[in-house]
């Protein structure tokens, strides 16, 4: 199967107020982080029920590990659009089991950039989304490294912000709260 095309504005789901708000806009998409695995029924129940689709960030679900059981666990019980990992294993494992694959990196030097893309070549994913996004001077660079479609994220504080860095021809999509996005 063919990794969904991520592009434009993802928005990062919190919570079920967020969520709500999310299903009353246009985005097609968001990226849900920071639920506990116990809510995760209900909310791809109302994300189907609106017709909307999610990336899973599977490091920063309560009751989930990033590891491969994980992957296996959200791929055959909640049939994501994706998953979101920082750990290699359940970014090749979200792969191998059809989802959009998308490998998050920390970028605070040029030996992380290193070791970041040591990693993604190991894991091959789809994407990477990397962090803090507000440096296009250097996407050029993280391209050319990853070798993979960009996605920015972090620090991203408005809608115009994230449009901004949607010009730049090496990002393919911006993640950005649902919070920043409703003010």
């Amino acid at each position: 199967m063919a990794p969904a095309a991520v592009t434009g504005i993802v928005p990062a789901v919190n919570d079920f107020p967020q969520l709500r708000v999310f299903l009353k806009s246009a985005f097609p998409r968001c990226v849900l982080m920071h639920w506990r695995l116990s809510d995760l029924d209900a909310v791809f129940a109302a994300l189907r029920a609106a017709g909307r689709t999610a990336l899973v960030h599977c490091d920063l679900i309560g009751g989930l590990s990033p590891d491969e059981a994980a992957a296996e666990f959200v791929a055959e019980r909640l049939r994501p659009e994706g998953l979101i990992s920082t750990k290699t294993a359940a970014v090749a494992a979200a792969k191998r089991l059809g989802l959009t694959s998308v490998q998050r990196v920390f970028l605070i030097d040029s030996a992380a950039l290193a070791r970041s893309a040591a990693a993604v070549s190991r894991a091959a994913p789809d994407y990477v989304e990397f962090l803090p996004a507000p440096c296009p001077s250097v996407y050029p660079r993280l391209r050319a490294a990853f070798g993979v479609p960009l996605i920015a994220g972090g620090l991203i504080g408005s809608r115009a912000e994230a449009a901004s860095l949607l010009a730049c021809p090496e990002i393919e999509a911006v993640t950005v709260s649902m919070a920043t996005l409703a003010k």
